[in-house]
């Protein structure tokens, strides 16, 4: 990665969900280390681009420090503006390569590198650890993205594509120029290989088709840029290894499961527990993923592998997954949830899990307690003890249906009125994503957008409701602020109960 091809291009930078600080703190106090809370530490990003997710989580969290880095001086600009646009104190830009990003040894309780380790030279990957095993403070974590073969492996038939392309006829053009080149070529594989049935012609088919939608920015800095090499997780963690860092767990627990894969790999899998790094090399081949979201720590802190329900059971457990009304229900001994964010929907087994589920999303953010879901239960009459419900909780988690959090006090709007966040207000003025309160991002309509940008605080529900139905409709607007109070982008009220 050179700072001329970031300048030429910027990279927009979205909040990235699995980097929520609550998260990252959840999974580390699962293995027993006491990393601190997100409500007052430090945080360093690396590679933060125009810095859409180090500021959204300096304006979650108001008391802690953050700093952000990036080769971009443009990008950095663009952070700063940002920054100045939503009134924060508590962060700080600096353009900087790695090597030459000067801090005290130990400062940091989190460090987040999103995007960089697979597209910088092999030395600049050393470079990386070499400041993460400086920066960390002793029970800190570092969260590092990468690309990972074997799944990558055939993306990268794709990029080699491109690349020739764009060499063969706009090697001193523009970003965009490249990418249009790159596309061409492309193009033509595919018409070339139209009448074959082979798998080459399959895949380049499907790699042209998805990329055709993506953003030529995506584009160019994946598939166009000097640098992007997969790397195997075992190779991955030997560097890690030589720089005093271990394995703690992935951003994604989901992905760390193997009972989906049936008894025998599930076996195979059990017989290396005792080697994490094995482990998770043969379940990346039994899976054939191309992305990793890796949590470090230090290798002088001693983790416990095994699952403390002790531990469990004081953390929040959320949920992006809602219940299809009852009258919506399938008559199949099956029942409907929905994705709010995708709008995907998924049918489920009419079970105990399906009603913890349905349970926890009617909770605020769809967050609730261990507690709380227990005496919702007993006050339903429910057979499920504490201990099933444990079991449940564990299912979910493993699942992808549910993420854990450290409690946290989540910031209140005054009664009665509506109040977004100012990061998101900013975005909402734009065409781009807008982060919610719960650190996602999401492309919004119009109206919705417009109910975002009125959450200043001084309007109620229903004057934002009336103002956007002078330009959308009664309906639309109602629809569009049901939405985004769904996704979360409202405090909610510090009298509401």
């Amino acid at each position: 990665m050179n700072n001329s091809t970031y300048d030429k291009k910027p990279y927009a930078t979205l909040a990235l969900a699995e980097g929520e600080l609550s998260r990252i703190a959840a999974l580390a106090r699962l293995q027993g280390l006491d990393v601190a809370d997100p409500s007052h530490c430090s945080v360093l990003e690396i590679g933060c681009g125009t810095g859409g997710n180090s500021i959204a989580l300096a304006e979650r969290y108001p008391h802690s420090r953050f700093v952000a880095f990036d080769l971009s001086a443009r990008q950095i600009d663009e952070a700063i503006a940002l920054t100045t646009r939503c009134g924060l104190q508590n962060i700080s830009f600096v353009a900087s390569s790695i090597d030459g990003f000067a801090c005290e040894p130990e400062t940091f309780d989190y460090i987040i590198c999103h995007g960089v380790f697979s597209w910088v030279s092999p030395e600049v990957e050393r470079q990386l650890f070499a400041l993460c095993a400086r920066a960390l403070s002793p029970q800190g974590v570092a969260l590092i993205t990468y690309n990972v073969n074997p799944g990558w492996r055939q993306r990268g038939a794709l990029r080699d594509i491109m690349r020739s392309g764009a060499f063969a006829h706009s090697r001193q053009g523009s970003p965009d120029e490249q990418v249009k080149a790159g596309m061409e070529l492309l193009s033509l594989v595919t018409t070339v290989r139209e009448k074959g049935d082979d798998l080459y012609g399959r895949y380049m088919r499907e790699g042209l088709s998805r990329l055709q939608d993506a953003p030529a920015s995506y584009v160019f800095h994946e598939y166009l840029e000097q640098y992007n090499e997969p790397v195997l997780f075992s190779d991955f963690m030997v560097l890690a290894n030589e720089h005093t860092l271990q394995f703690l767990s992935e951003a994604k627990p989901s992905m760390m499961s193997s009972e989906y894969l049936g008894l025998e790999a599930a076996k195979y899998l059990e017989s290396l527990r005792d080697d994490s790094t094995a482990r998770e090399q043969c379940l990346d081949i039994l899976t054939n993923r191309m992305f990793r979201e890796t949590i470090l720590c230090r290798d002088s802190q001693p983790l416990k592998r095994d699952l403390k329900s002790s531990v469990f059971r004081t953390l929040v457990f959320e949920t992006d997954y809602r219940m299809v009304s009852e009258a919506a229900r399938a008559d199949d001994g099956k029942v409907e949830f929905r994705e709010i964010g995708s709008q995907r929907v998924i049918r489920a087994p009419r079970d105990e899990h399906a009603e913890v589920l349905s349970m926890l999303g009617r909770y605020p953010f769809g967050r609730g307690e261990f507690a709380l879901l227990l005496g919702q239960l007993d006050a339903k009459g429910s057979p499920l003890d504490e201990r099933a419900l444990l079991g449940v909780l564990v299912t979910l988690w493993r699942s992808g249906f549910v993420n854990l959090l450290l409690p946290q006090e989540m910031p209140t709007a005054a009664k009665g009125r509506a109040q977004s966040s100012g990061i998101a207000r900013f975005q909402a003025e734009g065409d781009g994503a807008v982060t919610s309160l719960l650190h996602r991002s999401h492309m919004l309509r119009g109206p919705e957008r417009e109910c975002v940008k009125l959450g200043d605080g001084a309007l109620s529900f229903e004057d934002i409701a009336r103002r956007v139905a002078m330009v959308a409709g009664e309906r639309e607007a109602r629809e569009a602020l049901e939405r985004v109070r769904e996704l979360g982008f409202f405090y909610s009220s510090s009298h509401s109960g």
